[in-house]
């Protein structure tokens, strides 16, 4: 008899754990994997013609690797961190979402990037603070981008805001 008691109780409590894990949403893992920009659906890449991007996820490691291509030209950007959301300084290959304004990393290409899962692994933020070379002269520069992984889990929109901006740049990224 105690079991028949206790039975609407187990099966109560499975259920809700089974509810509360499918609206649980993304996990940091499901950003894992090649995305391929949506021209259609994002902000003009100007001067870039595509752009690509492998993001892998380990248990203390996070990367972000985005393939720059204009006919032969081509260009990468590996940002390699760790999950700690604290500032990180790392090295890049180059900047290449200067867009048209002449401007190039400083400090031998060293970047700072704190990243931040929010909403339970839902959005990866990443605050980026890095110097540019101007013709007037080196310049601090603050970008946030903001990666939100869509129900459909083979969308990822990116939010790119620049302090220096007043329009944020969005690029949609599919699964291919």
């Amino acid at each position: 008899m105690v079991t028949l008691r206790l039975l609407p109780r187990r099966l109560a409590c499975l259920l809700s754990s089974l509810l509360l894990a499918g609206l649980a949403g993304a996990a940091p893992a499901d950003f894992a994997g090649r995305w391929q920009l949506d021209p259609e659906a994002s902000t003009s890449l100007d001067p870039w013609s595509g752009l690509e991007m492998e993001i892998t996820v380990g248990d203390d490691s996070l990367a972000l690797v985005r393939h720059f291509k204009a006919g032969p030209r081509e260009a990468t950007e590996t940002l390699a961190l760790t999950h700690k959301p604290v500032a990180q300084e790392i090295t890049v290959e180059g900047w290449w979402d200067n867009r048209h304004i002449d401007a190039w990393l400083a400090n031998g290409n060293r970047i700072t990037v704190t990243p931040r899962w929010n909403d339970a692994g839902d959005s990866l933020v990443l605050t980026i603070a890095m110097v540019l070379e101007t013709q007037q002269g080196d310049r601090a520069v603050g970008v946030t981008r903001t990666f939100t992984l869509e129900d459909d889990g083979r969308t990822l929109r990116e939010v790119q805001v620049r302090e220096s901006r007043k329009r944020p740049v969005i690029h949609v990224y599919r699964k291919p």
